[in-house]
């Protein structure tokens, strides 16, 4: 969606600002599993469909 030196996740939240979003479901890869997408969506009492970020653990 965006050149490589630019994250998806950035546009992705702009683009989403400027959408109603009441009512309806955003289905996104897990990229966008961040806090200000998330909290935007539920704000406009939607429902996020995002699998979460996968943590890694080091082993120590």
């Amino acid at each position: 969606m965006t050149a490589g030196n630019s994250h998806d996740c950035v546009k992705g939240y702009e683009m989403l600002q400027d959408m109603d979003l009441v009512g309806k479901t955003v289905i996104a890869v897990r990229g966008y599993d961040i806090n200000n997408i998330l909290e935007l969506i539920e704000k406009q009492q939607a429902i996020a469909v995002i699998p979460t970020r996968k943590l890694t653990h080091s082993s120590t």
